[in-house]
């Protein structure tokens, strides 16, 4: 499904508080609430919940509609979101932390680093590179992966990514298929594909000796103050969670209608719009947000480099992607699930960005442009 709803949310980009009547912010703030309200009536919204940032702060957070329709549980900055593909930005500062560690460089071989070999077999001899996982040029293909159901109901998969990965990449796998790769050759062309992301993160997992989730807590979450983020659905308090209001996940069985997947690192990420921005407001600030750094600013510097690899809507940076929204070019990522719809984006040249989540499932894809519209411009007009 991960396929079906990344297209659905990328296609946002592709077509083109308390009454003060003294305080234009508040009122500014007021108009913008209702028109959110407005958009969640007419294109069928569960909830919208949004973050804020200019030059290095989060200057607004709130959320509009309900996280839990039958339990009367209103959205709030607050809310814990499943994110989908926004969790490979996270995926990707992950790997680049072990890249400015000095444990590999770019153009390596991933092999290097693999209890297994990885090759496309039209090309056995054409290394995969990290770049190439980075920019979803690495030839690998999700057409094969969409035979497969990896989803676990209510609870987290039980399949290792170890066990994912080598089943889908050595020759004796049950997954594999000369399908898991396209035809072209790698670092050539631009496919979009989860199962490259997912192992990036495995690759994290064998070059830091670590199991992936636990060094995102131990590098990313915990040092930003990200207290309520998390791959682990069995570490995220139930009742903090927005339901995925699509079938079959609700409203049939609400004492836990949320899911996992064993490639989480593509997807998986749980967190809130607050604890988000403190990623980006990082990203967007060299790599450090209150004297706390996650990444060095030259490692910072290449992760937005663009990389001249492209595809019908999108031209890739380090993970992180290059879009056009009605003529602004855009840097960050969309996602898109069962019952998930989210953005984060970011205006480089003014330093602003906005995060919003809703869990609805995208159906024309156009749900959250206009709302994003809405707040981007917020931002771009505030002083500070």
């Amino acid at each position: 499904m991960k396929k079906i709803f990344q297209i659905v949310a990328i296609m946002v980009f592709l077509v083109a508080c308390n009454k003060d009547d003294n305080n234009p912010i508040i009122n500014e703030k007021q108009e913008i609430i209702s028109f959110i309200n407005n958009e969640i009536t007419v294109k069928n919204l569960n909830s919208v919940s949004f973050a804020v940032v200019k030059n290095g702060n989060l200057i607004w957070s709130d959320g509009v509609g309900f996280a839990d329709k039958e339990n009367n549980i209103k959205a709030t900055a607050q809310t814990r979101y499943l994110i989908a593909s926004i969790s490979k930005t996270v995926t990707g500062v992950a790997l680049m932390q072990l890249y400015e560690d000095g444990l590999f460089q770019l153009d390596d071989d991933i092999n290097n680093h693999l209890p297994f070999s990885v090759r496309n077999p039209s090309f056995p001899n054409t290394p995969i590179t990290f770049r190439m996982l980075c920019t979803h040029s690495s030839s690998l293909s999700d057409a094969n992966y969409y035979n497969f159901n990896f989803y676990s109901y209510g609870s987290d998969s039980s399949v290792s990514l170890h066990s994912m990965m080598s089943q889908f990449y050595t020759n004796s796998g049950t997954y594999y298929s000369v399908n898991n790769f396209t035809t072209n050759q790698p670092g050539t062309t631009a496919e979009y594909t989860n199962m490259g992301i997912a192992l990036m993160g495995y690759l994290v997992e064998r070059i830091s000796q670590q199991p992936f989730d636990l060094y995102c807590n131990e590098k990313i979450f915990t040092p930003l103050g990200m207290t309520k983020t998390s791959w682990r659905l069995a570490q995220t308090p139930i009742n903090e969670l927005a339901i995925p209001y699509t079938e079959p996940f609700a409203p049939t069985d609400l004492s836990n209608p949320h899911y996992t997947f064993a490639d989480y690192p593509n997807g998986g990420l749980r967190t809130t719009v607050t604890d988000l921005s403190k990623f980006l407001i990082a990203i967007l600030n060299n790599g450090s947000i209150n004297g706390v750094s996650i990444l060095s600013p030259t490692t910072v510097y290449l992760i937005k480099q663009k990389s001249g690899i492209a595809d019908d809507v999108s031209e890739y940076a380090l993970t992180f992607r290059y879009f056009d929204l009605d003529g602004l070019e855009l840097f960050g990522h969309p996602g898109g699930e069962s019952g998930v719809n989210t953005m984060m984006f970011a205006d480089l040249n003014k330093d602003t960005g906005v995060i919003i989540f809703s869990n609805s499932t995208p159906e024309s894809g156009l749900e959250l442009k206009e709302i994003f519209k809405k707040l981007l411009q917020f931002a771009i007009n505030q002083s500070n």
